[in-house]
Order: structure tokens, then C-alpha cells, then sequence
């Protein structure tokens, strides 16, 4: 009896992406609709992304990281579209000191900054 159970496990395991593929779309996860919230989010996602990996990673476990993993997607959208604008950013900040351009330096310099120092705080 064991042993069945655990093969129709092993197969509900095998064909769940399958038979789930279209419902997959209910899971939207936590936005990330500023930089502040992006690393927020993926601090904390990540943290219990961990916290599954260590335990054994069976279906349950499988489906929770599943439905975590939307949030830690939309976290890394976000972080690589500021990263963008910070490359952008600091790009004006060199274009600007090689034309002595104090007003774009200080202004780009400023978003470049803080953009960083919400990514990496002191």
C-alpha cells in the first residue's frame, strides 16, 4: 500500500507542471514597484528560499518555492531595470565632469548615489 501511495505520488509529482501549466497564471507575486521594495522583497524571499533549500524538498516544499519564486522574479525585474538607470546615471555623471558640468554632475551624482545606497546601505 505504501509503495502505491508513494508511486502515485511520484506521478501526481511528474504531471503536476503539466496538468497545472495554464493555472500557473494565479501566482503574481509580491510587486516590486520601487528600487526600496525590490531589495526588500528579495532580501526577505530569498531568506525563506533558503530556509526551504535546507529542509528536505519534497511537494510541498516544492509548491511553496514555486509560489515564492514570483516574488523573487518581479524583485530582480525591478533590480535590473534600476541598475539600468543607475548605469544610465552614472554614465551622465562621466559624460558631465569631462565638460565641467557641475549642475548634471551633482544631479545624476545624486540619483546615482542613492540609487546605490538603497541597494547597498551603510
Amino acid at each position: 500500500m505504501k509503495a502505491l501511495l508513494a508511486g502515485l505520488s511520484a506521478i501526481a509529482l511528474f504531471a503536476m507542471p503539466a496538468a497545472h501549466a495554464d493555472e500557473d497564471d494565479h501566482f503574481e507575486g509580491l510587486p516590486s514597484e520601487t528600487l526600496q521594495e525590490a531589495v526588500s522583497n528579495l532580501d526577505a524571499y530569498t531568506a525563506l528560499l533558503e530556509t526551504a533549500l535546507a529542509g528536505e524538498v519534497d511537494q510541498e516544499a516544492m509548491m511553496d518555492i514555486h509560489e515564492l519564486s514570483y516574488t523573487l522574479e518581479n524583485a530582480v525585474q525591478r533590480l535590473s531595470a534600476e541598475i539600468e538607470a543607475l548605469a544610465e546615471a552614472l554614465e551622465e555623471v562621466h559624460l558631465a565632469s569631462e565638460q565641467w558640468d557641475d549642475e548634471t554632475v551633482k544631479a545624476q551624482g545624486e540619483v546615482f548615489t542613492s540609487g546605490v545606497r538603497t541597494i547597498l546601505p551603510r
